[in-house]
């Protein structure tokens, strides 16, 4: 359990025994229930996703997915259902954070109360999709202060990889910035 709600960890075990003939089927109809649902909140995550990144994209914002958002598009899963999200991780320029939440109020997304430190923090408090309910962090820096010289901003955005979702153009971390991330967060 996180903040973000409950998670089942075991949906990569899901999604290994999905047809085993080993497996009791209500077990087997359980695990497929579970990964079908996720599923469809990868979707409506994804659908989100695309939505700030069209508002981003009017404005020319460039951003860098992170954490689950990159995993789900990246194919590093061989099915998105594996892969639990709580909510949409995604780097800005940092000079560009606050403008970058400015559109998204303007677009509808509602501030959420959230104790996360100062001004200084590496990310801005979440934002929430009123109709989907998902929420996004807009990273000014990839790590907390602490950790950042183990991943500094402006390297990440030198070596970040191009990729598009939903026809938007976003980036991923490159690989040995995602393992790096990964390990440390």
């Amino acid at each position: 359990s996180n903040a973000h709600g409950l998670r089942f960890p075991g949906l990569a075990l899901a999604w290994s025994v999905r047809g085993a003939p080993s497996v009791p089927a209500e077990m087997r109809d359980f695990f497929e229930g579970i990964l079908a649902l996720n599923r469809q909140r990868n979707r409506t995550i994804i659908e989100t996703l695309v939505l700030v990144l069209e508002i981003w994209d009017a404005q020319g914002i460039e951003s860098v997915l992170l954490k689950g958002a990159a995993s789900i598009n990246s194919d590093l899963y061989p099915d998105p259902a594996i892969r639990i999200l709580g909510d949409i991780d995604i780097l800005v320029q940092s000079d560009r954070a606050q403008e970058a939440a400015r559109l998204l109020v303007k677009n509808g997304f509602e501030e959420i109360a959230a104790d996360h430190g100062s001004e200084e923090h590496h990310h801005l408090p979440p934002l929430r999709h009123p109709g989907s309910g998902i929420c996004i962090e807009i990273h000014k820096q990839v790590l907390a202060e602490k950790y950042a010289s183990f991943l500094p901003s402006e390297a990440v955005w030198q070596r970040a990889q191009k990729c598009a979702v939903g026809g938007y153009a976003t980036h991923h971390l490159a690989p040995a910035e995602r393992y790096i991330h990964a390990m440390i967060h």
